[in-house]
């Protein structure tokens, strides 16, 4: 299978004009909004929740396929875990709140993930 190339994610963070940017960072401030507590995001693509997310957290963990390059060390309250998915390696009712977004089309058999938190397709 070929690997999949997308512009939903830019890592010019001071790319304030960037349509791409913006609309992919808005659902991250929308996000901290609602989360609290222990929260997993799966997909840390470039790490914008890192910023923007995990300060709404007590305990913030965020996993992807592959390492990002952190600008900057990662806060107390911020684990990173290099893991693909599915399966996810973490117990049941391990979190009080799961973030994902721009991930689903990335993952090989999606459908097993939805069936993971019980979605219906």
């Amino acid at each position: 299978m070929a690997k999949l190339h997308t512009a939903e994610r830019v890592s010019n963070r001071d790319a304030s004009d960037n349509f791409v940017f913006q609309r992919s960072i808005l659902a991250y401030y929308k996000a901290a909004e609602i989360v609290s507590g222990d929260v997993l995001e799966i997909g840390t693509g470039v790490g914008y929740s890192v910023d923007v997310v995990a300060p709404a957290t007590a305990k913030f963990t965020t996993i992807d396929k592959t390492t990002p390059k952190f600008d900057n060390p990662l806060p107390a309250n911020v684990e990173f875990r290099q893991m693909a998915v599915p399966p996810l390696d973490f117990a049941d009712e391990s979190f009080d709140y799961v973030i994902s977004f721009q991930v689903i089309e990335h993952i090989e058999n999606g459908g097993k993930l939805y069936s993971t938190f019980g979605v219906k397709k």
